[in-house]
């Protein structure tokens, strides 16, 4: 269920109409975990597979293409076929962990924020491997503005602009 502001379709219900009570999010699929990110929504279904609905100016709904059609009110599959374990919307770029603790980011890359490891700054339109760090096992991606954030146990912290990608200690 999604609730709230809905400019860009970010609650999945079919259109762009606020909404003050729950209300059940479209495609029939049971979600096991949810992110609500700027403009949009990420969710993981209960058999790996991620959705994403909202805004998609920078390809953040991981769609593999820029979609002529910004704003997708209803979830859409990301590209690539992974099962994934978490996942983290942000502001504009998205991050998702998969069975095997790799880190794949997609969505806006103007400043890098994708933690890509290049000096490319093009948007990502599907998942893209964090290949230069692995073995995460949480990810969180936040915007920062005037709150404060704490998180403990963290191992590494990874710093990239508008990105911060936590690489938590294992605790198993």
């Amino acid at each position: 269920f999604c609730w709230g502001q809905n400019l860009y379709g970010e609650l999945g219900i079919g259109n762009t109409t606020n909404m003050t009570t729950p209300q059940p999010v479209l495609g029939g699929n049971n979600f096991s975990s949810i992110s609500a990110g700027n403009q949009i929504t990420c969710a993981i279904n209960t058999t790996g597979s991620a959705f994403c609905w909202g805004n998609n100016t920078y390809g953040q709904l991981g769609l593999g293409n820029f979609s002529t059609t910004v704003n997708l009110p209803t979830p859409q599959l990301v590209a690539g076929g992974y099962n994934f374990t978490s996942i983290s919307a942000g502001y504009q770029s998205v991050c998702a962990l998969n069975t095997t603790e790799n880190a794949y980011c997609w969505g806006r890359n103007n400043n890098n924020q994708l933690g890509l490891g290049s000096s490319n700054t093009t948007s990502m339109y599907t998942p893209q491997n964090i290949s230069w760090v692995n073995n995460f096992t949480t990810i969180s991606l936040f915007y920062i503005g005037k709150r404060r954030n704490t998180l403990k146990n963290i191992n590494k912290v990874y710093l990239n602009r508008s990105m911060i990608l936590f690489q938590m200690q294992n605790t198993r």
